[in-house]
């Protein structure tokens, strides 16, 4: 998602920049904006992975994440959750891990809520608390 976000700007930047032959000063420029563009998204990025939490009460699940440097908390009672999600790429397996996502009700839908980077075996004692019934 990220990617994208680098991607189309650089090809219009350069795709206009051959069609009406700037000259080198908006170059330079272009090129600058693009650097703090760039450096600004893996900033995000870093915070995103490194300011998350979850903690696991009686019966509700807090999770704070950050996305685009603006933090988020959310207290959701157990029976507000609609369902988790594990995956995991192959190039997480020697990490050991895990993407989860958790589905939540909203009003009339639904939210889903991203963590990112977290130990599988925190995955699992997740996923056995939700799905967990008294």
């Amino acid at each position: 998602m990220s990617l994208s976000y680098l991607t189309l700007p650089t090809v219009i930047y350069f795709g206009c920049a051959y069609v009406w032959h700037w000259p080198t000063i908006y170059s330079v420029i272009g090129i600058f904006i693009l650097s703090v563009l760039i450096i600004y998204v893996m900033i995000c990025a870093a915070v995103r992975m490194t300011d998350q939490r979850l903690v696991i009460e009686q019966e509700t699940l807090t999770l704070q994440t950050s996305q685009w440097l603006t933090k988020h908390v959310y207290t959701v009672p157990r029976d507000k959750i609609q369902g988790t999600k594990a995956t995991q790429s192959y190039f997480m397996i020697k990490s050991q891990a895990q993407h989860l996502r958790v589905i939540i009700r909203n009003g009339d839908g639904a939210k889903m809520i991203d963590m990112r980077y977290l130990p599988e075996a925190e995955v699992k004692r997740i996923v056995r608390w939700i799905t967990h019934v008294k």
